[in-house]
């Protein structure tokens, strides 16, 4: 099972504006986006997605989510497809466990597959390093530039 926090670090990175304008024409309307929901027939707008929450909501179905749980309704995929669909726009498995989805999918993650293979506990640490790392040279860019 992929841990919590490594979701919660992969949605933190994903902007669910970018991940649901690629299916649903979306307007700006104050600080949300709207747009006719995917989720049923609907005329008039009742589909928001607030970038500041990260989440969608139909006012007119009642269907609600991140962007995780957007893939997975929208595209009808499983949880691991969600997340494979996801990292690309952000590269968090490919930089530090590009293994861990062979892992999950095989099944028991903390019996390895294959010989030499990690465990999620190892893969998680990666990441959260991968992270950091990120986080840091952001943050010198950011020094370099004059916006500190």
């Amino acid at each position: 099972m992929i841990p919590d926090s490594f979701k919660q670090d992969l949605l933190n990175r994903v902007d669910i504006v970018d991940v649901v304008s690629r299916y649903v024409q979306l307007k700006k309307g104050g600080a949300n986006y709207l747009g006719l929901c995917p989720f049923h027939n609907e005329k008039t707008p009742s589909f928001t997605v607030s970038p500041a929450k990260q989440f969608y909501h139909c006012f007119g179905c009642g269907v609600h989510g991140n962007a995780i749980g957007f893939l997975m309704a929208y595209g009808a995929m499983g949880y691991v497809d969600a997340i494979k669909e996801l990292d690309p726009m952000v590269g968090v498995y490919q930089k530090a466990c590009p293994d861990l989805v062979d892992i999950v999918e095989a099944g028991d993650a903390d019996t390895p597959a294959t010989e030499g293979a990690f465990s999620i506990e190892t893969a998680h640490d990666d990441i959260r390093n991968v992270l950091v790392a990120d986080d840091q040279l952001a943050k010198l860019q950011a020094q370099h530039q004059g916006l500190d």
